[in-house]
Formats: C-alpha cells, sequence, structure tokens
C-alpha cells in the first residue's frame, strides 16, 4: 500500500493519543505493508492546486496529495474513511476508486 508523508503526518497527528495504533502503524511502515512515495515538486503543486478548488469542503493537503497521487496511477484505489472523497475528482473529472465503507 502506498501513501505519501502529507498523510503518514495527518495519520500520526490523529493517532497520537492511541499509542497501540502508533505501534501498529510502525509494524506496517517496518514490514514493508505500507511504503512512502517519493513527491516531487509537482506533486506537490497539483495538491495545492485541487486545494484551492476544493477550497469550499476545503481539502486538506493530505487528501489533495492523495488526490495527486492517484491522478498519476490510473486504477488506483485511495484507502479512506473520509467521505469528502466522494466529491473530488480527478483533473479529467473522473471519480476517483475509493476502497471505504461508504464507497459505491
Amino acid at each position: 500500500m502506498w501513501t505519501c508523508g502529507a498523510v503518514l503526518c495527518e495519520t500520526c497527528f490523529l493517532l497520537r493519543r492511541h499509542p497501540e495504533a502508533v505501534a501498529r502503524l510502525h509494524d506496517l511502515i517496518g514490514n514493508g505493508i505500507i511504503c512512502s512515495v517519493a513527491e516531487p515538486n509537482t506533486l506537490w503543486v497539483r495538491a495545492l492546486a485541487y486545494m484551492q478548488r476544493y477550497a469550499n469542503v476545503p481539502m486538506s493537503f493530505a487528501d489533495a496529495c492523495l488526490v495527486a497521487f492517484a491522478e498519476e496511477r490510473p486504477g488506483a484505489k485511495i484507502f479512506t474513511l473520509d467521505s469528502d472523497f466522494l466529491v473530488y475528482r480527478r483533473g479529467n473529472g473522473e471519480r476517483l476508486e475509493l476502497f471505504a465503507p461508504f464507497a459505491e
């Protein structure tokens, strides 16, 4: 499973009061189940553009990075618990493929 630094930062922030969950995340990363991708400046530029596009939602930088990352990889599924991803679209207007409890 691939992710980016912004998502890992947000995940750690959300888990900060749950040491057992942080330990599990550590295991997942340490065992190579979750891997971080290289993030070129072009990904960040696209992510910031998505944040402007979805300012009314609003969109976090982590969410925007995932959308930009998925845009580069056709067929990529985004694992999320955030229903805002039902609103977000790729640059060409296509819906994102989601792995989520609310996914259609």
